[in-house]
């Protein structure tokens, strides 16, 4: 499937957003259009991402869809059925995510593990990029990555170790920057250790920062922090990113 290419400038793309959970969201996307913000919007299981494919059809051009399964929710969802959907689907999307591991999660760990490979697998066969959740699951996820020689990789807020940036690297992935980095010393290190020709900015919005919920339009956090870390003008910083982003995703250039 072919994907509008947005004509207008783009200063920043938004690579997490679950829309469906923000308020208003077509008046909130109609700023980031005006503000040239491009948004990648991100389900978590069936509904959602059904929701998220019906606001990207409502904003081509601005936001692109992705669909997953997140790991959290499989105890409570048929998960065959889950997988079904997403095969029928994965033509209209430009990425397969939200995907990965949850070891806080009551899903035990190798049923997690033979889900996130089953997707992997489907994201191979249909040459479509991942975004891969770790929560408490980091080094499994990245072993399993570069296991299946995945090409393509987003890991969406990755707070593992350091050291394990490198792996992630040496195995074509990504890393995005949230606002997270302004009060997570361990993120923070994280995204210290990666290099900027491999970062990419989220909000994971809704998830409030300061108490307050966010929106794509916050996308502009993470752009500050990430220019005061690594001592990079913003407008450097937004222009490298969104080159990134196009990276992962030539065919939206």
């Amino acid at each position: 499937m072919q994907f509008l290419k947005r004509e207008k400038p783009v200063f920043l793309v938004d690579t997490h957003s679950h829309l469906y959970d923000i308020p208003r969201v077509e008046s909130v996307l109609a700023e980031c259009d005006r503000k040239g913000i491009v948004v990648l919007g991100v389900g978590e299981e069936m509904i959602s991402n059904q929701k998220i494919l019906e606001i990207s059809r409502k904003f081509p051009g601005l936001v692109y869809p992705a669909i997953g399964l997140h790991p959290f929710l499989l105890g409570n969802l048929k998960v065959e059925e889950e997988i079904s959907w997403l095969k029928e689907h994965i033509e209209f999307v430009v990425a397969l995510g939200e995907i990965g591991l949850d070891y806080k999660g009551e899903e035990e760990p190798d049923r997690q593990k033979e889900v996130f490979k089953k997707l992997l697998s489907l994201a191979i066969e249909y040459q479509k990029p991942v975004i891969i959740h770790s929560r408490r699951a980091v080094r499994d996820c990245v072993e399993i990555v570069k296991e299946m020689e995945v090409e393509r990789a987003i890991f969406h807020w990755f707070s593992g170790s350091p050291s394990l940036v490198g792996d992630i690297v040496s195995a074509g992935g990504y890393l995005s920057v949230n606002p997270a980095i302004g009060y997570s010393h361990g993120y923070k290190r994280v995204i210290e250790r990666a290099p900027i020709d491999r970062l990419i900015l989220e909000t994971d919005s809704p998830v409030p920062y300061k108490g307050k919920p966010t929106t794509p339009l916050e996308v502009v956090l993470p752009l500050r922090m990430l220019s005061e870390l690594k001592g990079i003008p913003e407008e450097d910083i937004a222009r490298i990113t969104t080159e990134n982003f196009f990276s992962l995703f030539p065919q939206l250039k």
